[in-house]
């Protein structure tokens, strides 16, 4: 029995679709509450991840299941596997080009977001009772210095 190309492809969207969901949303909670803004490096990283699993369910799909694939099947599974390199082709120059290319106010609100999770991380690691003392000043320092990078990239904006 031959499989057709709906099943194929509703399997391997519904991984991608999965994978974009996860990599944009349940990610970024799990590594920090403290700024759940959407930024366009977020969803970069997302494209990225939902272009690889694209990738990588193609492949799958082509090597598990290949000789019961239809014709059809077969030819959406080869698409599959093009358009996921090319989008992680595209993904990545995606990702690279607007760091390169910040004016100074991307790059102020950048560094703002990365010091805020920063300083949220610090201050996390002050709440335990567990924490060395060498380790708790450092932390404090952390959180210090990095509020005071914070100021001073507000005057940016």
């Amino acid at each position: 029995m031959r499989v057709g190309v709906r099943p194929v492809a509703a399997s391997i969207g519904l991984m991608v679709l999965l994978s974009f969901v996860i990599a944009y949303w349940i990610t970024p909670l799990n590594l920090t509450t403290a700024n759940r803004q959407n930024s366009v490096l977020k969803l970069y990283h997302a494209l990225l991840m939902a272009s690889l699993m694209l990738f990588v369910a193609g492949l799958v799909r082509a090597i598990v299941s290949w000789r019961v694939l239809s014709r059809r099947a077969r030819w959406f599974v080869i698409l599959s596997i093009i358009v996921g390199i090319a989008a992680i082709i595209g993904v990545r120059q995606g990702l690279i080009v607007p760091q390169v290319g910040m004016n100074t106010q991307q790059f102020a609100r950048v560094m703002i977001e990365h010091h805020q999770n920063t300083m949220y991380m610090a201050d996390m690691l002050l709440l335990r009772d567990d924490v060395p003392l060498p380790m708790q000043q450092l932390a404090a320092n952390i959180s210090k210095t990095h509020g005071e990078k914070i100021d001073f990239l507000l005057t940016f904006l």
